[in-house]
Formats: C-alpha cells, sequence, structure tokens
C-alpha cells in the first residue's frame, strides 16, 4: 500500500465569481490572504472576499530507478 499525503491549500472566491489558490509543501506561517485577493482581481478590488481551504488526500508518487544501457548500431 502506498504512502498517502495531506495536501491543504488556501482558496478565496469572490461574489462575482473570481478565484485563486496558492500552496507548496511549506507550512510555515499564515497564508499570504491578500496575495490570493490581489490574484482574483489585480485592477480592481474584489467583490465579497471569501476564504476556504482546499483539502485533498493523494497517493505520494513512488520514485522508480530505470537500468538502461548503450546500444551500438552497427552497419
Amino acid at each position: 500500500m502506498s504512502e498517502k499525503i495531506r495536501i491543504r491549500v488556501p482558496m478565496i472566491i469572490t461574489a462575482d465569481g473570481r478565484w485563486a489558490v496558492n500552496g507548496s509543501h511549506s507550512t510555515e506561517g499564515s497564508p499570504d490572504w491578500g496575495w490570493l485577493d490581489e490574484m482574483c482581481d489585480f485592477e480592481n478590488p474584489t467583490v465579497s472576499p471569501q476564504r476556504y481551504w482546499v483539502e485533498i488526500i493523494v497517493e505520494k508518487p513512488t520514485v522508480k530507478t530505470v537500468t538502461a544501457s548503450n546500444v551500438v548500431e552497427t552497419d
């Protein structure tokens, strides 16, 4: 059975349907809600922005090693 990891990223959705999500493996500090707000609409103030968290549990990818060798073609 493969290992599972929990991903949790902050999201903003505005009343007019604009949205922004941002995240990484780092869990230090609070999300930059101001940056997310700006990404929804960087030219105008956002309309009633609501903050959410998107959470999902996924399988951690397996790193595989492939063995290879040179093939010399002769005519």
